[in-house]
């Protein structure tokens, strides 16, 4: 199976639409293949995903997140099972689409984190929730020191707050 997994990583790294669908149709058996590669770069690492990640240079990272938010998506108990704190950026962005009863409190204590730049997409993340407590840490941060992050806690309250 993680041939099979891997050819479908591959593809989507070579822009197939079909490889999103074919990635989370492993079930929780991608969400692990992919956060190995990703994280650890074991010795059976794709030789093909290597050539393609040399080839885009930095734009690799943007196509790592898209498969780490798609795994995380198809399986969001698995992934909120796997943060640590504090939170990386992805993590910020990718749990505002994750259902999941604990993200609102992870993404809560996020707003205390260091990095403005998490700060800001824990915010934008809280804006996609549809829990009240959602609304709550939004209040809070209106009292950030971050400018951009007061900013977009003031949109995020004007909108419906939804997931996707």
């Amino acid at each position: 199976m993680k041939a099979d997994i891997d050819a479908a990583l591959i593809a989507l790294f070579e822009w197939d639409p079909a490889a999103e669908e074919r990635l989370t149709g492993f079930g929780p058996e991608a969400f692990h293949r992919v956060l190995e590669l990703y994280h650890e770069r074991p010795a059976d690492y794709p030789e093909r995903l290597i050539e393609l990640m040399s080839a885009m240079g930095r734009e690799a990272l943007d196509h790592w997140s898209h498969a780490i938010a798609i795994v995380a998506y198809a399986n969001p108990g698995l992934y909120v099972d796997q943060l640590s704190e504090p939170l990386r950026t992805l993590d910020a962005v990718i749990l505002g689409t994750i259902e999941d009863e604990r993200v609102v409190e992870i993404l809560g204590r996020a707003l205390d984190h260091d990095d403005w730049l998490v700060r800001y997409h824990t915010v934008r993340s809280l804006g996609k929730r549809p829990e009240h407590q959602a609304r709550q840490h939004l209040q809070r941060a209106l009292r950030d020191v971050e400018e951009m992050v007061t900013d977009e806690a003031r949109v995020a309250l004007e909108g419906p707050g939804e997931l996707p």
